[in-house]
């Protein structure tokens, strides 16, 4: 791929990157230690996950990536949120719905 350029720019862009992925990845770690609280916000994230996956295809496609990496970055990402999306709906709305009547001001 080469040597990355020293420059303001390209230093800026790889560490914002990292940072919100770090943050991203605290998301999920919040998200899923209460799964029927924040249903919908997992919904969310999985299928932002699906879009974001084959958004990063095209661009590797795009960009003329080596091989080895159009085939790991994007592919991986949509296949972490296609288990995401099959284990949210193996949960299914009970849960979320149970959780919600526990906040319920009814009687």
């Amino acid at each position: 791929m080469g040597d990355m350029p020293d420059t303001p720019v390209v230093w800026y862009l790889a560490r914002s990157t990292s940072a919100l992925y770090a943050m991203t990845g605290g998301l999920f770690w919040i998200t899923s230690a209460d799964i029927g609280r924040h249903h919908l916000v997992l919904w969310y994230l999985a299928w932002s996950m699906a879009v974001l996956g084959a958004v990063l295809c095209g661009i590797d496609i795009w960009a003329a990536m080596p091989f080895a990496w159009t085939m790991t970055e994007g592919p991986s990402v949509l296949l972490m949120a296609a288990v995401m999306i099959y284990l949210m709906s193996r949960i299914g709305h009970e849960r979320a719905k149970s959780s919600t009547e526990t906040y319920s001001h009814e009687p």
